[in-house]
């Protein structure tokens, strides 16, 4: 079987490393994107979404299809009314070099429409890929993967009200 060619491909593109189990909502793990030297610690998917938000806001890419609203303004431009560019200081290769102890996700969002993502996320660990239609869509994914390659880690029940 020939190895996948994995890639970012996508100037907000981000290698989400799994390094703790998540568990109600929490996450313990490293965020790496191009823009910023080393990893962004991340414990829970919470923040994990905040932190990619953000990024994406100071990119504007992909644009958001509801904008936020806000009583402060954002001093986003330079002095001219153009859009300070960021540069990009971690290369491709050195994104995709990182690996999380429990599991390591690319993950390229494509659209920001209906208050949520779409995109793909990449299983490094697994070679797959699939398409995701929201955020909530995207954190089962990556628990589900986590789950499949570490099974010990699942809850022993579902939750329930009774």
């Amino acid at each position: 079987m020939s190895e996948v060619r994995h890639y970012i491909g996508t100037p907000n593109g981000v290698v989400l490393c799994v390094d703790r189990e998540p568990r109600h909502g929490l996450l313990g793990g490293r965020l790496y994107h191009g823009y910023h030297d080393g990893p962004v610690e991340v414990t829970s998917f919470l923040e994990m979404t905040q932190i990619m938000e953000h990024l994406f806001n100071e990119l504007q890419f992909p644009r958001a299809g509801l904008k936020d609203r806000s009583f402060i303004e954002e001093d986003a431009k330079a002095g001219d009314g153009r859009k300070k560019e960021k540069e990009r200081i971690m290369s491709d290769k050195e994104l995709l070099m990182q690996r999380g102890e429990l599991g390591t996700f690319i993950i390229r969002v494509q659209q920001r429409q209906a208050g949520t993502w779409q995109g793909r996320v990449t299983w490094v660990d697994q070679n797959k890929s699939i398409r995701f239609r929201s955020i909530f869509e995207l954190i089962k994914l990556i628990e589900s993967g986590i789950i499949a390659e570490h099974p010990e880690l699942a809850e022993s029940e579902d939750p329930s009200w009774d």
